[in-house]
């Protein structure tokens, strides 16, 4: 599970690929898509629980390991991307 800020929720959908990296294995990377998104987000954080399910068995993966999930939200065809310290 992951958590999104409720700006980004929206944007979030079931089977949308995310590119997972795992601190404990050395930031490898993996390949997971969305399987839930929360309808209730936190009364504390407003924030959104987004549950990730990682493609294929992966031994080395246990549960609770701290993982960081990218999500590609839109593409631009030929778009003029300028570094933000330009």
């Amino acid at each position: 599970e992951g958590q999104v800020p409720e700006g980004q929720v929206k944007l979030m959908r079931t089977g949308t690929p995310v590119d997972v990296a795992i601190d404990a294995l050395g930031g490898q990377r993996l390949t997971g898509r969305i399987a839930a998104v929360s309808p209730y987000g936190s009364e504390t954080g407003r924030v959104f629980k987004v549950r990730v399910v990682i493609d294929g068995m992966i031994e080395d993966v246990k549960p609770g390991m701290f993982a960081r999930g990218s999500v590609e939200l839109k593409r631009v065809p030929d778009a003029l991307v300028v570094p933000s310290l330009a």
